[in-house]
């Protein structure tokens, strides 16, 4: 009497994966890096989705650091109903290389007062850079003409990572500074042998000079006691 047998229904369960837009990264470029794809950037991403710049709109997901605006690009992937969408970000930082300036060139005398080589640059060098002298060895970036060599004097700046370092140089000639030596005098006797004047200088004068006389003619600077002309003769040595 009034038996109802059971009864039972089945339901079906469909789980959907949901989108992956990868893990959130950033990303650090110099000016001069070049077309970068950003979508590596993103760990585990699922391809397929879309890209858009930091002002929203559309983006290829390539990125030229020296056209485009740095700024955070999003990548957004959409689900399979029901699921709805998902986005991860890459936060693009653009760093400027560092301006070491251009090679430059100088030429200076070993009796010259010191040189800073950093305005030899004109201006094209960023400041707070480090230099080396021509043997490698650290250098305060002033020549002093006197006790410094010749040779290349490098400068480098430091980049900003990903920016390797900036480095230029300058090329130093130092030329020796004439030396006439230092004034003396001779005594000659009439019934004498000529006498050369160069050995009568002091100091350490630089040969292949050239002498006048006390009339201010060219000389040979050998005196014959028979015709010479007593008085200053003058020794003068061509500088570089």
């Amino acid at each position: 009497q009034g038996n109802c047998p059971g009864d039972q229904a089945i339901l079906t369960v469909d789980v959907v994966p949901g989108p992956n837009p990868g893990i959130s990264n950033t990303l650090d470029l110099c000016s001069n890096s070049g077309l970068v794809d950003l979508f590596p950037v993103l760990a585990g991403a699922e391809p397929g989705g879309s890209w858009s710049d930091p002002n929203g709109n559309f983006s290829s997901g390539f990125f030229d650091p020296f056209f485009d605006i740095p700024g955070t690009f999003t990548y957004t992937v959409f689900g399979i109903a029901p699921c709805s969408f998902a986005s991860a970000t890459v936060d693009v930082a653009v760093n400027n290389p560092p301006q070491s300036g251009s090679i430059a060139v100088t030429t200076v005398c070993s009796g010259d007062a010191p040189v800073d080589l950093f305005p030899l640059f004109n201006g094209f060098a960023d400041p707070g850079g480090t230099w080396v002298d021509p043997g490698g060895a650290p250098f305060n970036g002033t020549l002093d003409p006197g006790t410094d060599v010749s040779g290349t004097y490098v400068y480098t700046v430091a980049g900003i990572p990903p920016c390797p370092d900036g480095a230029s140089s300058v090329e130093v000639t130092i030329n020796p500074s004439p030396e006439a030596g230092n004034a003396g005098g001779v005594t000659i006797c009439a019934q004498g042998d000529p006498v050369d004047l160069f050995a009568s200088l002091l100091g350490t004068p630089d040969a292949g000079g050239t002498w006048t006389d006390p009339n201010g003619l060219a000389s040979a600077g050998v005196v014959n006691p028979v015709n010479a002309v007593p008085g200053i003769y003058t020794y003068n040595v061509p500088g570089n």
